[in-house]
């Protein structure tokens, strides 16, 4: 049920006047972090900024339960990326550096499914923002009337449950639609 209400809530943002910013901004931290160690510098600038910036807390949510079970799939290939990084004898002399600062440590770049990670997350970013820009811009103008207009939609608003539903969810006193 709670994944269903996410659902829903993610699909009601993507329609809403939520900035086109706030909802890819709120997918690129969902991103961060769930392709990296929860217990990381990464991770906790993440949460830094999802709380001092106007992010959506329903696609950061979405985006970030979505993408971890992403980031469980494509683990052994963090881990090829990572141990390949780190046995580079190029970089040993970077790795042994950033090991000592404290800094860096923090990172857990030490281990190869986090380096691996953290090196795709770095890559993805860019191209996830405007990805979600152009979708959100492509959702709101092509595809949400199409989805409101469309027989499944209304055959499912005319259903008792959804009825019921909508009815048990709109606050006392109105400020819902119908």
């Amino acid at each position: 049920m709670f994944l269903l209400k996410l659902i829903m809530k993610t699909i009601k943002v993507m329609g809403s006047e939520t900035s086109p910013y706030s909802i890819a901004f709120a997918v690129v931290l969902g991103l961060i972090m769930a392709f990296n160690p929860f217990v990381s510098i990464q991770v906790m600038t993440c949460l830094v900024l999802l709380i001092f910036f106007k992010v959506n807390i329903g696609a950061w949510l979405f985006s970030f339960l979505t993408l971890k079970g992403v980031a469980i799939l494509c683990s052994g290939l963090f881990d090829s990326i990572g141990t390949s990084l780190l046995e580079s004898e190029s970089l040993y002399g970077m790795w042994t550096s950033w090991y000592n600062s404290s800094l860096f440590s923090l990172t857990g770049f030490y281990n190869s499914v986090a380096l691996g990670g953290m090196l795709c997350s770095v890559i993805l970013v860019i191209p996830v923002f405007f990805g979600m820009l152009v979708f959100v811009k492509y959702y709101r103008n092509k595809l949400e009337p199409k989805i409101v207009n469309s027989k499944i939609a209304k055959a499912i608003k005319a259903n008792k449950l959804y009825k019921m539903y909508k009815l048990m969810t709109t606050p006392i006193g109105g400020g819902g639609e119908a």
